[in-house]
């Protein structure tokens, strides 16, 4: 990845790389990932990346989780710098960009996170131009979403994807939250194409009873109706990379509702469009 996005940067003014992005067999999916404080869901989120990844496809996270909850660190990734060093035109991003493995990359930007609308002009001119050059590399850009501080804000990458996945807990205060997380999204955002996968639940029956809570609800009082993505058991379990593998499945296959958004991600972000 890292060497292909050196190529990229080296022939940016390239005619030749206009004419590859132009006849790319399938447009680059921007994909978000959220939770609402389930725990594991950076292991969710990191696995489900490593699965987009079979068949040869190229997928950079777009990391906005710090700490120990950041995709990195459940990859076992040591994160040095941030992409708000990228947009300060600090360090270029094949600096910052991490590779986990030969086609998955994560991009830490738990520092760019908040700054995103606050950025001046020359910022967002940077910012542009890095995203078209991991759009240009990527089959799949995966925006694993932070919230504010106090759960009002919602990321404005989370906002732009074209697909947004919900890791949902078990239990009511989950379930709550995971609804006022998508009431979140659907009021400010035209992002309706929502999936949910379930996580803690003792059994499929389980997850798919919570799953249809929240699409009961979400259809009574916000007029989207969630889409069943899966429910995953323990990690350690034996058929838990299968489950993973499975709900990457769905989501790939999504493709009708996605295209209804624009699949560059600048044109969905106020002051890029």
């Amino acid at each position: 990845m890292l060497e292909a996005l050196k190529k990229n940067q080296d022939q940016a003014k390239d005619q030749a790389a206009g004419l590859r992005h132009l006849f790319r067999r399938r447009p680059t999916r921007i994909m978000a990932f959220a939770s609402a404080g389930v725990p594991g869901a950076a292991q969710v989120i990191a696995r489900c990346a490593q699965a987009l990844t079979a068949q040869q496809r190229v997928a950079v996270v777009m990391d906005e989780r710090g700490g120990a909850e950041s995709i990195a660190a459940a990859l076992g990734l040591a994160t040095r710098f941030d992409l708000l060093q990228v947009i300060n035109s600090d360090l270029p991003l094949r600096r910052v960009l991490l590779q986990a493995s030969e086609n998955l990359s994560v991009l830490p930007a738990a520092r760019a996170a908040p700054l995103f609308n606050r950025l001046d002009r020359r910022q967002r001119a940077v910012f542009a131009d890095n995203m078209r050059i991991l759009c240009d590399s990527a089959d799949f850009i995966c925006v694993a979403a932070a919230r504010s501080s106090d759960g009002s804000e919602l990321s404005p990458l989370l906002l732009a994807a074209q697909q947004l996945v919900i890791v949902a807990g078990s239990g009511a205060a989950a379930v709550t939250d995971s609804y006022a997380l998508i009431k979140r999204v659907v009021r400010q955002s035209t992002l309706h194409q929502i999936q949910i996968i379930v996580t803690g639940a003792r059994d499929e029956i389980e997850a798919r009873d919570i799953y249809a809570n929240l699409r009961d609800v979400a259809q009574r009082h916000l007029q989207v109706s969630p889409r069943w993505l899966g429910w995953l058991a323990d990690a350690g379990q034996e058929n838990y990379l299968q489950q993973i593998d499975d709900c990457v499945d769905q989501l790939t296959q999504a493709d009708g509702e996605s295209s209804v958004r624009n699949s560059n991600l600048l044109h969905n972000l106020p002051h890029f469009a």
